[in-house]
Order: structure tokens, then sequence, then C-alpha cells
């Protein structure tokens, strides 16, 4: 059923939508009986214009009964405890155009099962966005960048700062040492298969065929006369050294000669920063 009133507000299927902008659309509210699966729409017509739907408002879906979840294409984001106290079995698909997981939008919500996959557009989750969230099997965090994380309690139970049995989160291989020396995302067990330590050496699997030179796994190993190699074998595979990780032999005072080969194309920032002893470079 669709229904609409002069307060820029549309009735569907026992969902509210609100008129944001003259393109988008929130959802503001419930009036009725929902159905089990809530497929959203990506956009409903107010006014008889299409409006994409990117918000899901504050307490709008709290406390409901349903068995699957799949959010607007186009949604932006979602609200305060938007989805709180969810205690019915569901499954949850989040779209890939989110930005923002608000504060406690699906906290409470032990019906949430499966594995919980956040997609690369996601800025920022909330605190305690999935307190509490039993249900979860694993995370999958897609993102090329570390989102914001508000605090550690964003994946809890029972006031815990590590979400047992969630103890693990995958990442992109590229970004785990940005997870693990993040002061809030380092409670958790970052698991992205891609470190390697060859020869005492730690290394980041940038593809199937290159790495990014880390560290030193004990730094008081570092050579005075230090060769970065211009490619490691491991495993039967060979890897091309092609960049050196920011800070990576920063403040270092035993560096008295460096080579870096042509196979690197990108040093970070302050890789060598405070080298005192470092005279000769090739």
């Amino acid at each position: 059923t669709l229904a609409w009133n002069s307060t820029c507000e549309t009735l569907e299927d026992g969902i509210i939508y609100e008129l944001l902008t003259d393109s988008t659309a929130m959802i503001s509210g419930l009036s009725g009986t929902l159905p089990t699966e809530l497929l959203f729409k990506d956009s409903i017509s107010i006014f008889d214009k299409n409006r994409a739907i990117t918000k899901v408002n504050d307490n709008v879906f709290k406390g409901i009964t349903v068995s699957k979840i799949v959010l607007p294409k186009h949604l932006q984001i979602i609200g305060y405890q938007a989805f709180r106290d969810i205690t019915s079995s569901f499954t949850l698909e989040l779209n890939d155009e989110l930005k923002v997981i608000g504060n406690r939008a699906f906290c409470q919500s032990t019906g949430l099962q499966g594995d919980l996959v956040i997609p690369s557009s996601v800025d920022s989750i909330k605190q305690h966005a999935f307190y509490n969230c039993r249900g979860i099997t694993s995370i999958q965090i897609n993102s090329m960048k570390v989102p914001y994380l508000e605090n550690a309690y964003a994946f809890t139970k029972d006031d815990q700062p590590v979400y047992t049995p969630l103890s693990d989160i995958k990442v992109q291989c590229e970004l785990g040492y940005q997870y693990r020396n993040n002061t809030v995302w380092n409670y958790f067990t970052i698991v992205d298969d891609c470190e390697l330590i060859v020869d005492g050496v730690r290394y980041l699997k940038l593809s199937e065929s290159e790495v990014k030179l880390l560290s030193y796994v004990d730094k008081n190993l570092i050579p005075a006369n230090l060769v970065i190699p211009s490619e490691i074998t491991t495993s039967g595979t060979t890897y091309a050294v092609v960049e050196l990780a920011e800070k990576c032999f920063s403040d270092n005072q035993t560096i008295t000669s460096l080579v870096i080969p042509a196979s690197v194309r990108l040093i970070g920032d302050r890789a060598f920063y405070q080298c005192k002893s470092l005279h000769s470079l090739t």
C-alpha cells in the first residue's frame, strides 16, 4: 500500500519514508505490519519523484521481528539504535555505499547470525554499534582504509573489549599493520594472512608477486651496511620488493650505508627519519 501526506512523508508496506532533499529520502518510522524479510527498495517516490533512500533514522526498527535485512543500495547512514534489540534470528547484508554505522545501531541484537561483511565504503563505526551481537561468527572489513572506530566496544560482549569469539577480524592485507598499530583496533586480533618473515625481516604481501618491507623483527639485528633486497623467496614463491613502509627504519643509529634496489617504487613517510649515522646512499 502507498500513501502520502502534506508533511513530505510516504507510507509503503508499513514503513514511513520522509523527504530529505530534492533527490533523497530517509526511513523515519513504522506504521502497520512489517514483512519478515526487510528487502528494502533503493528509492521511493515522493510527490511523483523517485528519491534515493540514504538514511535509516534513529530507533526505527528497534525490537522488531525479522529474518533477513537487505539495506537500500544508496544508504549512507544507519542511525542511533536503528536496529537495536532484535532477538529473532536474522541475517544482514550491508550495502556498498554505506558510510556510517551509528551509535548502538545493532546493539543487543542477539539474533544477528553468520558472517558480517563491512563494505569498503564505511568510514565510521560508532560506539557499541554491534555490542553483544553474539550470533556473528566472523567479521571481514573490505575497506582499503581503516574505518574510524569510536572505541573498542563497537564489537563486544558482556563489556569485554575483545568480542569472544570475534577476536579475529579479517582485513585487507595491505592494511593489517595499520589496524594493529591503531589504538582502538589493536584490541582485536587482525587476520590478514599476508605478512611474511624472511631472513628476520617482516614483509607485507601487496599482491601475488609484490611485497612491502615493514621492519626487522629484531631491530638490534639491522646491519650497518643495509642492502634492501630486490626480491625475496619463501615457500617456493618469489616476490619483488616494491615498497618500504613508513618509519620502517626511523631513529636507527646503526645504519651507515644503504642500498635501495630499482624494484622499489615507493618509500614511505619518514622511512629513514633521524638515521643520523647514515652517510652513504645508493
